[in-house]
């Protein structure tokens, strides 16, 4: 979260606006959890502009000080009360006060020790979490009005978001998730970077992502739908029921999306069911236990919900009567497990007989369903027709004719979408429902193999390259000369080779390409059998340009080689930062490039990164720091070492 600082800065009236801030303001924020930041980063005398109401309508908080009379302070905390009607925090000295504040609360400090209202501070800023409650007297007086809609997220982003999904550059995705959370469209940009990042797989980063969303809206619907569905695909149920409950909250009772939270719900109570009783040695003691268990009942109710709150969607009654059907034949066969669910006979005679009934009036409703999606089906809906074919395989006595059902579903489907279907009908057969059915159904899928997924590589890790490139001819302080590459190649070499250890398929080596260092990791990852991805902040004929032609012709032809050898991503077709983020970027474009960089590594999985670097500020310095400053381990060849004529090490 972000809070943003109204306050007068230096010494004024006798007060040290900058030890308020060091003792009170910043340590309230730090005990919140609240990253902050001030008018000073975007003004220099002006009072008003767009950066700053950017900033007043993103902020979590705002935090004003009106101690003493200053015209900026108090034009910008109008501003604050005007467009915001929640989170404005007012705070004063106990000795000086600028105007009355009337009935609105503020934090008192003593100027000769801020740091005593720190607690205070925290206290206050927490509250203000917790409460809906209106603070701004604009919005007090005035009942009816509404705070200004957030802008739609700008069309820059969005076609940022699409380009990097074009391109399956999950880096790219992770980079634009960050710096979407410091605009105020950020929940509808990191919603639909999360979406994104959930459809290819980044679970890690769609969790990131999303997390980040709901801290700004904690009740927002599409938000727990989605990141609820992340934990699920992460096996973290508990986190998963939660999210997808707080969306069936946010609800009103006849919303049609309540239909998607419920089918949700049933789909990790069911992943509950199974664990239940699929550990079990045999199929009796399975049997038993998948009768028993609590989360059967769970998971037919919520299936039921769903198809109830939308008739039109067929799976979730499809799945209810599938597990309404292994529920009641289960219950007929084992009539002493059945029974010991309820508080006697008669209750358990009772439910039965309505589980009987609910079940064929189940069946009725989802045939109907089909036959009516069947009309209004254009061409051939291959999900559609395997629905279907499940209906035949719960209602008829006929195998061969469930296993025609399946033959014709999967006419023209694709190998992973019968394996889909496979785990399901295994179930029946698991349990011994609708067993000759299931076997029927089995014999036409088994053959289908799943497809393997589409990945940006096999790689598991990811090694991520960061170091200084060849001195040009007429550089006055040399970094790297032209007499140190043998021997960058071999520190480099025995780096690489100590990190990919027995598993150089899993590793996949990220770097630039600028002459130099990037050039030779590449080299050396080709060399030693390990892939590498090639990062290009520009077009490679502008890459080519920025960081290579200085350094003579033969750089231009192994450049060229290594972009012809291996998969590059391409981060912007120009070296000037998007329209869209300009207003609050927290870099220039090449800070960008390494940001980029570094997420495209940490996105193929645990990172470890290697510099070449002479230890002063610049681009490696910048990305060496923020690896650190993640906890990634970083493998420093200390090149004023190396080409200095010392023995180089490399240290972590």
């Amino acid at each position: 979260m972000f809070a943003f600082i109204l306050r007068p800065f230096g010494v004024k009236q006798d007060i040290d606006f900058e030890r308020v801030d060091r003792e009170l303001i910043r340590p309230a924020l730090y005990t919140v959890g609240i990253n902050g930041g001030t008018a000073a980063e975007l003004l220099s005398e002006a009072v008003l502009s767009e950066d700053l109401v950017e900033r007043l309508l993103s902020a979590d908080l705002v935090v004003a000080d009106l101690s003493v009379e200053n015209a900026s302070v108090f034009y910008q905390l109008g501003l604050s009360h005007a467009l915001r009607s929640q989170r404005t925090l007012l705070i004063a000295s106990n000795a000086h006060r600028a105007f009355e504040l009337f009935a609105q609360r503020y934090c008192a400090y003593d100027a000769n020790n801020p740091a005593a209202a720190v607690q205070l501070l925290a206290e206050m800023m927490r509250a203000s979490f917790r409460s809906n409650a209106t603070d701004s007297p604009v919005y007090a007086l005035l009942p009816g009005l509404q705070p200004p809609k957030a802008p739609e997220v700008p069309e820059g982003f969005d076609a940022e978001v699409a380009r990097a999904e074009s391109a399956r550059d999950l880096g790219h995705l992770r980079l634009l998730s960050h710096e979407a959370r410091g605009f105020h469209w950020r929940l509808e940009a990191l919603k639909r970077v999360g979406r994104t990042q959930l459809r290819h797989r980044d679970l890690d980063g769609a969790r990131d992502t999303l997390e980040q969303a709901l801290s700004a809206a904690p009740a927002d619907l599409r938000a727990n739908l989605l990141l609820g569905t992340v934990y699920q695909r992460q096996k973290d149920l508990r986190r998963s029921d939660e999210a997808f409950r707080r969306a069936v909250a946010s609800l009103d009772a006849d919303s049609p999306e309540r239909a998607e939270a419920f089918a949700m719900l049933a789909r990790n109570a069911k992943s509950h069911w199974l664990e239940a009783w699929q550990s079990h040695p045999g199929r009796e003691e399975r049997r038993v236990e998948a009768l028993r268990s609590p989360q059967l009942k769970a998971a037919y109710d919520h299936y039921l919900q769903s198809f109830r709150h939308d008739l039109n969607q067929y799976w979730g009654g499809l799945s209810a009567l599938g597990l309404g059907t292994i529920m009641l034949s289960l219950a007929s066969e084992l009539p002493d497990t059945w029974a010991e669910l309820f508080e006697d006979e008669t209750e358990a005679d009772l439910r039965l007989a309505a589980l009987e009934r609910d079940v064929a009036s189940l069946a009725a409703g989802v045939n109907f369903t089909l036959a009516a999606a069947a009309d209004r089906a254009r061409g051939r809906d291959i999900w559609l027709e395997l629905a279907r074919a499940e209906l035949e395989l719960l209602l008829s006595d006929r195998p061969g004719r469930v296993a025609g059902r399946y033959r014709q579903a999967m006419a023209t489907g694709e190998p992973f979408v019968g394996d889909a279907a496979l785990s399901q009908i295994r179930i029946y057969e698991d349990l011994g429902v609708r067993a000759d059915n299931a076997r029927a159904a089995i014999e036409v899928l088994q053959p289908a193999q799943a497809q393997p997924e589409t990945r940006m590589s096999a790689a598991t890790r990811a090694l991520l390259f960061v170091g200084h490139a060849i001195d040009d001819a007429d550089r006055v302080s040399p970094r790297f000369p032209r007499s140190g590459e043998s021997m960058a190649r071999e520190a480099i070499r025995r780096v690489v080779e100590k990190e990919a250890g027995n598993d150089a398929k899993g590793l996949l080596g990220v770097a630039g390409a600028s002459s130099g260092g990037d050039i030779l990791f590449h080299e050396v990852c080709a060399s030693l059998g390990i892939e590498s991805l090639v990062c290009l902040a520009v077009p490679a004929s502008d890459y080519e340009r920025f960081g290579v032609i200085g350094a003579g012709a033969e750089w231009g032809a192994r450049f060229r080689e290594v972009i012809a050898r291996h998969r590059s991503l391409v981060l912007s077709q120009s070296t000037e930062l998007p329209r869209w983020l300009r207003s609050n970027a927290p870099y220039n474009f090449w800070g960008r490039d390494t940001a980029w960089r570094y997420h495209t590594a940490t996105a193929i999985g645990p990172t470890t990164a290697i510099a070449l670097w002479d230890g002063k500020p610049g681009a490696t310095a910048d990305l060496v720091g923020m690896a650190r400053e993640r906890g990634i381990t970083v493998n420093v060849l200390d090149a004023a070492q190396l080409f200095g004529g010392g023995e180089e090490t490399a240290t972590s």
